[in-house]
């Protein structure tokens, strides 16, 4: 009755293990708590661009946004690529930590 419970706990040694030792850790916490904060900016992002009483300008706002969003996400991996080299980890690291950054003042 204790397997699986002991199987999971046996795994989640392996898998922080693993974690303490690699060189790429940050990425792989970067990319589970952009997942998080991301789900929360498509509500975020129509409450801002709510206007009473004008459907009009709020789907005009809401499209500005999504299609702002929309280019960051095709333009960013091109201009990433010069500045990166999948043999070091850490320039990926720090392609990330830029974009996470960029991320941040869009919000400001």
């Amino acid at each position: 009755i204790f397997t699986p419970v002991l199987s999971f706990g046996k795994l989640s040694m392996e898998l922080f293990g693993y974690l303490v030792s690699c060189k790429f850790t940050m990425l792989v916490f970067m990319k589970a708590t952009g997942n998080i904060t991301r789900g929360s900016a498509d509500v975020i992002n129509v409450h801002y661009a709510h206007i009473d009483g004008d459907v009009a300008a709020t789907s005009s706002r809401v499209g500005i946004i999504y299609s702002s969003v929309g280019t960051g996400c095709l333009l960013g991996p091109f201009v990433a690529n010069y500045f990166t080299n999948i043999d070091r980890v850490a320039s990926l690291q720090g392609a990330c930590i830029i974009a996470m950054g960029i991320n941040a003042f869009g919000w400001i």
